[in-house]
């Protein structure tokens, strides 16, 4: 499930390289800033959780959010992935991406 300001983008570019078929993809659209659905109201997020689940009777799924602003409620697990083009900004932030995640990978 992709969750960001190029929520409708990200859910094509998926399906164009062959990442996984359109059906498996939801695309949230929040109309406001992404991170608030993600950290403050995950109600949004939670009916394309459940429909796929319930569709294909999933093991893992997984919630996509640009962004360190990812509500625990929302996830089992989280894992955190920060880009070098980052820089040395995200990590000294301490935000609950850096603080709260279940793995903390660095793509350096």
């Amino acid at each position: 499930m992709t969750n960001d300001i190029f929520t409708k983008e990200d859910g094509e570019f998926l399906v164009k390289h062959g990442a996984l078929p359109e059906e498996r993809i939801r695309a949230v659209e929040t109309g406001g800033c992404p991170h608030a659905a993600i950290r403050e109201d995950i109600s949004i997020n939670l009916g394309p959780l459940e429909e796929l689940s319930n569709l294909f009777k999933a093991d893992i799924l997984l919630c996509e959010s640009g962004g360190d602003n990812f509500s625990r409620e929302l996830a089992d697990y989280i894992i955190y992935i920060i880009d070098v083009s980052g820089g040395d900004k995200i990590p000294r932030k301490g935000g609950p991406g850096i603080t709260q995640t279940d793995l903390l990978y660095g793509n350096y």
